[in-house]
C-alpha cells in the first residue's frame, strides 16, 4: 500500500523519489551565546530539534545559528 507524504526537498521527476533537503540546526552546545526569549528554555529548543524528521546538520562555526532550518 502506498502512502502520500510531504517532501521537504525536491522530487526527482523521473523516479518520483523525494530528495530531502538538510535542515540546519543551531549548535546548542554554544548556548552561552544564545539569546533565549522570555518564557522559553534551552530544553524547548532541544526538544524541537529532536522532533525534526529528515537529514539534519549542525550549522557551521562561521554561521552558528539557524532560522527556520536554513
Amino acid at each position: 500500500m502506498k502512502k502520500c507524504v510531504t517532501c521537504n526537498g525536491t522530487i526527482n521527476q523521473t523516479t518520483m523519489v523525494c530528495i530531502p533537503k538538510k535542515t540546519y540546526l543551531t549548535d546548542l552546545a554554544k548556548s552561552s551565546d544564545l539569546i533565549i526569549p522570555d518564557g522559553k528554555k534551552l530544553t524547548d529548543y532541544e526538544n524541537q530539534q529532536k522532533s525534526i524528521v529528515g537529514p539534519t546538520e549542525k550549522c557551521p562555526t562561521d554561521k552558528p545559528y539557524a532560522v527556520s532550518g536554513s
